[in-house]
């Protein structure tokens, strides 16, 4: 991710460009303790985007999947606790994989309230771990 201000972008979110579009990715991250965690993607192509969200506990055993349809040109936003189904309370992190190129990131806050930041999906050490599962 590379932060600066420069108008007439697209790909820009809150100053910051996102690089990578990507088929596939994880987000390290899910506050606990009161707080919450959003998860955006963005589909910027002409065709609808098919994402696959598996959530995963401290164990990296899968709690949940949810398939989340992306038209094409749109973003699909949400708090993870609306996107999941199911109960997610016990997830640690998540993993995607989509049929198209997405934008995806998280944006978190502490219960607190002393702490928010936003983190682009990663792929670092990504193709280990999905061997892992």
């Amino acid at each position: 991710m590379t932060c600066g201000l420069r108008r007439g972008s697209f790909d820009r979110f809150f100053g910051c460009r996102l690089r990578k579009r990507v088929r596939y990715g994880w987000f390290p991250k899910i506050e606990q303790d009161g707080g919450w965690t959003g998860v955006a993607f963005v589909n910027i192509e002409q065709e609808a985007a098919n994402v696959t969200l598996r959530a995963f506990d401290d164990n990296g055993a899968e709690i949940a999947s949810q398939p989340i349809p992306v038209p094409a040109g749109k973003k699909i936003v949400g708090m993870v606790d609306q996107v999941f189904q199911t109960d997610v309370r016990r997830a640690r992190y998540f993993r995607f994989r989509s049929d198209r190129k997405v934008l995806g990131f998280t944006v978190s806050a502490s219960g607190d309230e002393q702490m928010l930041d936003g983190i682009p999906a990663l792929l670092e050490y990504f193709p280990y771990m999905w061997r892992q599962k």
